[in-house]
């Protein structure tokens, strides 16, 4: 992928291999919720850096 790319086509097909909802998913990267209109060179992220992929919950309580 490129430095410049934006994240949303990584997210849409990450999302597509899990076979999971796009809107159903959060991506995290040093603890930063990350938007698909992000870049890799924006965030300064390396080679080998990882974004967490996280079901979103919903509901929940008692």
């Amino acid at each position: 992928m490129s430095r410049t790319t934006c994240l949303a086509r990584l997210m849409d097909r990450a999302a597509g291999v899990f076979r999971i909802e796009r809107q159903a998913v959060r991506f995290v990267y040093e603890g930063i919720l990350l938007q698909g209109s992000e870049t890799p060179e924006r965030l300064n992220m390396q080679e080998e850096d990882v974004i967490d992929l996280v079901v979103a919950q919903s509901g929940g309580g008692c």
